[in-house]
């Protein structure tokens, strides 16, 4: 296990660990936080799905996450979901109070 330096803005995350597991190295993020125009975001880790045994967190942390790290692509896949699943309203209720930034708020919330 070893530490790593944040990848800088738009991160904001209290610390970044690399650990290498069976041969395959994995990061940890502690706190995975991101910058927005509104100020500092924790994006919560909360499980919504399993699949091959892994956890999956929600699709709704995952957007905002992808839309402030400005990867719209993966983004707007995810978007797609919600036009077919619909938006979790926790987590909806979750960032309506979070420094998420305009365009997250207009697109999620």
């Amino acid at each position: 296990m070893k530490e790593k330096m944040l990848g800088g803005y738009p991160f904001a995350s209290s610390y970044l660990l690399e650990l290498s597991v069976g041969g395959e190295e994995i990061e940890v993020i502690g706190r995975f936080s991101l910058h927005s125009e509104e100020g500092i975001c924790l994006i919560p880790s909360i499980v919504s799905h399993r699949w091959s045994d892994l956890n999956l967190g929600t699709p709704e942390a995952w957007y905002v996450a992808y839309t402030l790290m400005n990867r719209p692509k993966k983004a707007e896949l995810i978007k797609q979901h919600f036009a077919n699943v619909g938006i979790n309203e926790e987590m909806k209720a979750y960032f309506s109070n979070k420094p998420v930034g305009q365009f997250v708020r207009d697109n999620l919330i």
